[in-house]
């Protein structure tokens, strides 16, 4: 994995479950630009303060802390809840959550990928977070994480059997001027065909498979 995802997945995070963020040297950002910024940071960690060096004052401080508060507050996170509706847009920011409780194919998975990620392919991905299921790999919960067109996918401690892990495809998209129906449409081409789920499931690990291999699993490539 390039150290720049890890780089700019680190810095993601810190952002994710901050208490606080303060913008600095923000004089020479155009107006619209900044605005993008604090909409996005808004929604990707809306616990968080995000304030402008220039507004920062004991006050704005003073009602904040509670840290551990924050570990499920993440944007992608609450965009995950039941609660939460899987498509909202303000005008700037678009968030939308693709779920489905089928297991991916990961070839087509793979060929969807280059084009979805791909600059202007379905607007502009900034930022996408959840969990995922391979089937080929259909005991274990696997880790969705992009930043920007850089794309994680990680094995999780969770066992896709355990009635309280996630099922299927459960992953929150942000962006700027996102394709929701383009987004929906390619990633459920990559999804199990009814008759690729009805076979047998040990037959699921002779798929091909072209991304890293998870500890403990063998499949082809």
């Amino acid at each position: 994995m390039d150290d720049r995802f890890f780089a700019a997945e680190h810095v993601i995070d810190l952002v994710e479950h901050a208490t606080v963020v303060m913008l600095t040297d923000t004089a020479a950002v155009p107006p619209q630009d900044l605005q993008i910024l604090e909409r996005l940071l808004a929604r990707l960690a809306p616990e968080t303060a995000v304030l402008r060096a220039e507004d920062l004052a004991r006050d704005s401080l003073s009602a904040r802390g509670g840290a551990a508060q924050l570990g499920g507050a993440a944007g992608w996170m609450q965009a995950l809840s039941e609660h939460t509706p899987d498509h909202h847009n303000d005008g700037t920011i678009t968030t939308f959550v693709y779920r489905d409780e089928r297991p991916f194919h990961p070839e087509r998975l793979a060929a969807v990928v280059e084009r979805t990620f791909a600059p202007g392919a379905v607007g502009t991905v900034l930022r996408s977070r959840g969990f995922t299921q391979f089937a080929t790999r259909s005991d274990r919960v696997g880790s969705w994480s992009s930043v920007g067109q850089m794309l994680s996918l990680d094995p999780t401690s969770l066992p896709s059997w355990h009635p309280d892990s996630p099922h299927g495809q459960q992953i929150a998209f942000f962006g700027l001027d996102l394709d929701v129906a383009a987004i929906r449409r390619d990633l459920d081409t990559c999804l199990l065909t009814n008759d690729e789920l009805l076979s047998d499931p040990a037959s699921w690990r002779d798929l091909v498979d072209p991304f890293p291999v998870w500890d403990g699993h063998r499949h082809t490539h």
